[in-house]
């Protein structure tokens, strides 16, 4: 899930992009998605076909792998949304 009011803009989803950057669930540093993948050891095959949900700005979601620690629910947050992959 992630909280709807940290948003900005439009959701979209698209394929995996040279220097895409997340700050995962509980860090206050970006990583490179690159380094997401081989700390989570996905294989080549599956990055490749990774779908990375954006907002405009930013990685929000890799599918199936990380979420942003930016959209992170918290006591404050009045809506939000769930993401999900079938």
């Amino acid at each position: 899930m992630i909280d709807t009011a940290k948003i900005k803009g439009m959701l979209r989803v698209r394929d995996l992009q040279p220097g895409d950057r997340i700050t995962p669930f509980g860090m206050h540093e970006s990583k490179k998605l690159q380094d997401v993948f081989v700390d989570k050891k996905v294989r080549r095959t599956e990055r490749a076909k990774a779908m990375i949900v954006t907002d405009g700005e930013k990685v929000i979601w890799v599918a199936g792998v990380v979420s942003s620690e930016e959209t992170r629910i918290t006591n404050d947050t009045k809506q939000a949304i769930l993401l999900t992959i079938n």
